[in-house]
């Protein structure tokens, strides 16, 4: 419906520049937002993550998390050293770095299979 409506008002002759120029700004915002929205997740994906998160600390299995970072998704193998509440944010060991990785940006986890 909206995007029917957004067109129909691009080929209208009598718009005004600045209202075509604004409408294009508030497509390009919900494009925008669309592109970088986190996915929802329910309650057991979660605590198979969290499950996941404890078995690495614990017993220093390698995971693989895939994570939002500024606007693009990124990708990475480590050990969790550490789990931090406040802010909600986990350590992650790849080799000699260090990562924080906040856990509300986390869209993916898996055991790496080497490290298993």
């Amino acid at each position: 419906m909206s995007k029917k409506l957004y067109q129909q008002f691009c080929c209208s002759k009598m718009m005004l520049p600045e209202h075509r120029r604004e409408l294009q700004k508030q497509e390009h915002d919900r494009r925008q937002e669309e592109e970088t929205r986190l996915p929802l997740f329910d309650e057991q994906q979660l605590e198979l993550w969290d499950r996941m998160l404890s078995l690495s600390l614990q017993q220093k299995i390698a995971l693989t998390i895939t994570y939002r970072s500024g606007e693009e998704c990124r990708t990475v193998k480590g050990v969790i050293t550490a789990k931090r509440s406040r802010p909600a944010e986990i350590l992650l060991s790849c080799g000699e770095e260090l990562l924080k990785i906040p856990i509300p940006k986390i869209s993916g986890m898996d055991i790496d299979s080497a490290g298993w």
